[in-house]
């Protein structure tokens, strides 16, 4: 867990401490679930993300993987296949999962996250529903070659986050983002 929340760490707000699970259990947070997916472009494994449209929440116009909160009487995995299907049209039910993560608390929406990592064997298309803005794949070099970038104001605040291109992946996203390409071996 110590290097799970040192990796986690690297990408998270100046200031901003990792809560314990006995205070995170204290804020009685909502529960959602995102997919982390791979797929191959060519050769090389990809990770699909999203950018949410812009809507005036807290996560407004961020990039994103897919998932969201949890229906009634949903587990973490079965949202993160439903609310994958519904935001960009790719059916998980029938892939294994390769990895889940360990839960993620993010303070300014009071969310825990479940991640779950899926593996496809072929590129999926994708069909964007009104959620987003558009989606994207992350080459697995691109990921793994990637800088922190250490500042870049959003909310009058400086935060560290991966920068592709124009899109700039911060908060949860960037600190899952690191996490898998510092844990997971892709071959």
């Amino acid at each position: 867990m110590d290097f799970i929340k040192t990796i986690r760490m690297e990408l998270a707000p100046e200031g901003r401490l990792y809560p314990s699970a006995e205070w995170v259990e204290k804020q009685q947070p909502k529960v959602s679930a995102v997919a982390i997916i791979l797929a191959p472009i060519g050769l090389q494994p990809s990770v699909l993300l999203t950018r949410r449209v812009e809507y005036g929440g807290v996560h407004s116009g961020q990039m994103s993987f897919p998932g969201g909160r949890l229906e009634q009487h949903e587990q973490p995995l079965q949202a993160a296949i439903r609310e994958t299907w519904e935001e960009v049209g790719i059916d998980l039910a029938p892939h294994p999962v390769v990895s889940e993560l360990l839960p993620l608390y993010i303070p300014p929406s009071n969310f825990l996250v479940y991640p779950f990592v899926f593996q496809l064997n072929h590129l999926p298309e994708l069909q964007p529903n009104e959620e987003v803005a558009y989606s994207r794949w992350i080459g697995w070099n691109d990921l793994v070659e990637a800088n922190i970038h250490q500042k870049e104001i959003i909310e009058n605040r400086s935060v560290p986050g991966f920068l592709f291109e124009n899109d700039f992946v911060w908060g949860a996203t960037g600190m899952l983002l690191n996490e898998i390409r510092k844990t997971l071996f892709i071959p």
